[in-house]
């Protein structure tokens, strides 16, 4: 359903929405945004809370551990760059550093996406070729990088 992939200040992700099962194409969407405060942020799972986890983060601000965490966040996975080194992810509602790691990957096709990266792949690189390998992702590919400021 889902490949979001980080690495070098750029964050990628497909664009495929499918139905519950995998089974449908349905349409497509913007997995990854640039928050009012310049974060990046991309999440995958239930398109719902996906949307839902996209518009709080703009509404919680850079310390979102400052407010209460919302229970559908407990329901995705998704990373957030705050800086080139300042990297986090959201697993079960909690919002894990892990600014160590040279890269990311989290949804359906992170396997692909990690083994791209792995070889030496761009983030961008990784989701297209997740795209190409795992029946639940795809789409266009959109890319965002911490330090401009559009949708590719």
């Amino acid at each position: 359903m889902t490949i979001i992939c980080y690495r070098d200040g750029v964050i990628a992700a497909d664009t495929l929405v499918s139905d519950a099962n995998d089974q449908k194409y349905v349409g497509q969407t913007s997995k990854i945004k640039r928050t009012i405060d310049g974060r990046l942020v991309g999440a995958a799972g239930d398109l719902l809370d996906v949307q839902r986890f996209l518009r709080w983060t703009d509404d919680s601000g850079p310390y979102c551990l400052l407010n209460e965490v919302p229970d559908f966040v407990a329901a995705l996975a998704a990373i957030e760059v705050v800086s080139t080194p300042e990297l986090y992810v959201w697993y079960g509602g909690e919002r894990v550093d892990v600014s160590r790691s040279p890269f990311l990957a989290t949804g359906d096709g992170s396997l692909a996406g990690l083994g791209a990266m792995a070889a030496g792949s761009s983030a961008t690189e990784a989701v297209a070729i997740a795209c190409r390998y795992v029946p639940s992702c795809g789409g266009p590919v959109e890319e965002l990088r911490i330090d401009d400021e559009q949708i590719c």
